[in-house]
């Protein structure tokens, strides 16, 4: 929760009398600090009504609200012009105007460097690398530099490497979380120089500053600005200026440029990649497939159904792309069973850890973090190396494969017609 910023004179919206409930819900969300479900609710109502006078002035004060003025500005403007007898969006705009102006006379020169810290996420290795793809979204656009440090509470985590993301990828820059200096400043204020490193979480999703969303760093001035939370690249496409490269690009556009750009494997993981298709004679003359068990039956109960459909698919690919062999990038034991059952030794799999039931292979007592990573890095660019990929859309590692490569149409086939990347993670603000 994120207290509101008194940019406006936010008390004469909040007292006046809503003609709706919806309306009534927004502000308070405002008021109690959970500003982002309020966003995420508003824009969602946008979809569905882009010229909703009501809408648009919610917004500008919710912008107001995260010390994004200018943008609020546009908003405002744009309520005035669907209602331009309402005095609301008016004096709304006005005032904003005016602290504007007042702010201009002072000193408000940012620092010459400033840095977003992006901790690690904590949960499926995948998950985790949306989340710093998500941040360099953010540092991109409000021009800091990146410095990703997955420590303590990264499941992929060594202990002879405090930063486990300096484990599998290319370092992104030269500058490290040891480089920051005690004259920094800071942002959110539960993080300081003294435990930055000491520490990986603080009230992430419950108390005061919990659940930081990307888009309040837009409007923050600190030297350093800390990423502990979740933000992905759909909920940024509003935030991209015209003139931004990236401008009116989709979230997979978007997400294949920064994986390109910043995501490169230790060559040790290349290496590991290479002798895998060497040994088993893979070319590009394969296809990939990836089908999910364990922990995933409990967010689909008719996995099993979905799982069923791969069959028809492989069989099409496989005689369209005249192919011999296929991939299989599974958690489940009883899937590679159910799959080798089928194609015998036309299957191939690396020999990495799996599951019989129903707990995340990343939460089992057993897991070895590092050896579980470099497992999972592989399956997925092995995978990215076929000529044809079939997956599962509400899977991390599908849409890595995805992302990895822009694949011919008739080469891809993801189920459940989705992607986790596409859609706002409208849960993890939920009251």
């Amino acid at each position: 929760m994120v207290p509101y910023i008194k940019i406006l004179n936010l008390e004469n919206n909040f007292e006046r009398n809503y003609n709706t409930k919806f309306e009534k819900e927004i502000i308070d969300h405002i008021k109690t600090g959970n500003i982002i479900f309020a966003e995420t609710l508003i824009r969602l109502n946008l979809d569905i009504n882009p010229k909703s006078a009501q809408l648009l002035n919610l917004l500008g004060i919710l912008l107001a609200s995260i010390n994004l003025p200018h943008l609020s500005i546009k908003y405002f403007e744009e309520a005035l012009k669907e209602a331009p007898d309402w005095s609301e969006p008016n004096n709304n705009l006005i005032e904003i105007k005016n602290y504007l102006e007042g702010t201009s006379t002072k000193n408000l020169a940012k620092p010459k460097e400033r840095f977003i810290l992006v901790k690690a996420w904590g949960y499926g290795f995948f998950s985790d690398l949306n989340h710093v793809i998500g941040q360099l979204l953010v540092a991109e656009l409000t021009n800091r530099i990146p410095i990703i440090s997955w420590g303590s509470n990264s499941i992929f985590k060594d202990k002879n490497m405090p930063n486990a993301f300096d484990l599998y990828f290319e370092s992104i820059n030269s500058q490290q979380i040891l480089d920051l200096k005690k004259e920094y400043t800071f942002w959110p204020p539960k993080w300081n120089f003294e435990n930055i490193i000491s520490t990986e979480e603080i009230n992430k999703r419950n108390g005061l500053y919990s659940k930081i969303s990307g888009i309040y760093f837009f409007g923050r001035d600190e030297t350093v600005v800390v990423s502990d939370f979740y933000t992905g690249i759909v909920e940024l496409l509003p935030y991209i200026p015209k003139d931004n490269l990236l401008y009116g690009l989709s979230v997979d556009d978007i997400f294949r440029y920064l994986l390109k750009k910043y995501i490169h494997p230790k060559s040790y993981i290349l290496e590991i990649i290479d002798n895998f298709i060497k040994k088993n004679s893979l070319s590009d003359n394969f296809i990939a497939v990836h089908a999910r068990g364990s922990d995933k039956v409990k967010e689909f109960k008719d996995l099993g159904q979905l799982n069923s459909m791969y069959q028809n698919i492989i069989d099409k690919f496989l005689l369209e792309n005249k192919c011999s062999k296929i991939f299989l990038m599974t958690d489940d034991i009883k899937l590679k069973d159910y799959f080798f059952k089928i194609y015998g030794d036309s299957l191939v799999t690396t020999d990495c850890k799996r599951t019989n039931n129903d707990k995340g292979v990343h939460y089992q007592a057993d897991v070895n973090g590092k050896e579980l990573a470099i497992e999972v890095i592989t399956d997925v660019y092995i995978a990215a190396k076929a000529c044809a990929f079939i997956g599962n859309g509400a899977s991390n590692p599908s849409c890595f494969v995805n992302y990895l490569k822009n694949w011919p149409k008739n080469r891809i086939e993801i189920f459940l017609n989705s992607n986790n990347n596409r859609q706002t993670q409208f849960f993890l603000h939920r009251p």
